[in-house]
């Protein structure tokens, strides 16, 4: 009387290898009419919830647990320097990717949402880079700003655009490890005032944990609502070692549950 309780529920998962699936969703729902019953102080049981409703985790915002072979953690990592200054290959956000000790990850499309102050540019999309280090990871980027040729800025005259880089080889973080990454730009335009500009990869975009091609997965390049980060779990082991992007290769899912996304990655500013 007048107390409550918490139940939890404990799952026995196979491995990926011993026959889960990847991707698939596992709930708990306490049924209001089948196998529920409770007896009160004097004895007298009761075989059905006083609601006449299912009492589902699914639907009650108690969550659904996934089945992942691995997953990926995104985190911001610190500027050098939160000053902004004009040039080339100036660091306009910074963020580290963390493959969990379960296994390895692959991540092969990331969307990184720019805010500035619209005088502000940061290169054409030519320029625009991003980097592991010292190296420049060799890939495309496009943006929603719309088709730009003759090396026009790619977020020109605009307070936010997103910049969408895709790897020409999907990024491989070995499990248990982390990796950096930069994107970095070339700054101009910069006017007496307040100068601002700020880097984050989005609220995710989908809505589902969905396992599928990588086309699927990580959407049209350049879309506005294209999944802000695109990952493996590499689940589809044989198909996904000979062909990570191939047609045959359905271990790549998009940005649900992501963590730690919204994300932040970069802030620089002056004002003279």
């Amino acid at each position: 009387m007048n107390e409550t309780k918490t139940v939890d529920v404990y799952v026995n998962v196979p491995t990926i290898a011993n026959g889960a699936t990847s991707g698939s969703a596992i709930s708990a729902l306490l049924a209001w009419n089948v196998g529920f019953k409770a007896v009160d102080s004097a004895g007298t049981a009761s075989t059905t919830m006083a609601s006449y409703a299912d009492l589902n985790s699914a639907g009650s915002g108690k969550g659904t647990m996934y089945v992942r072979k691995s997953k990926p953690v995104l985190a911001a990592v610190a500027l050098d320097s939160t000053t902004l200054t004009a040039g080339s290959d100036q660091v306009l956000g910074r963020f580290s990717v963390t493959a969990d000790s379960a296994g390895k990850i692959d991540w092969g499309s990331v969307v990184i949402t720019l805010n500035k102050t619209a005088a502000l540019t940061v290169g054409a999309t030519t320029t625009l880079a991003i980097w592991s280090g010292s190296n420049q990871i060799a890939g495309t980027i496009a943006t929603t700003t719309g088709s730009l040729v003759g090396g026009i800025d790619a977020c020109l005259a605009q307070t936010s655009c997103l910049i969408h880089f895709r790897p020409t080889t999907v990024e491989t973080i070995e499990a248990g490890t982390s990796k950096t990454y930069e994107l970095r730009g070339t700054v101009g335009g910069i006017v007496a005032g307040a100068n601002n500009i700020s880097a984050s990869i989005a609220n995710p975009q989908t809505t589902a944990s969905s396992t599928a091609i990588f086309g699927s997965a990580a959407g049209t390049q350049g879309d506005s609502t294209e999944a802000s980060f695109a990952w493996s779990d590499w689940s589809d082991l044989s198909d996904h070692s000979s062909s990570a992007t191939g047609a045959s290769t359905a271990d790549w899912t998009g940005d649900y549950l992501v963590k730690s996304l919204p994300l932040t990655v970069g802030n620089r500013s002056v004002n003279f």
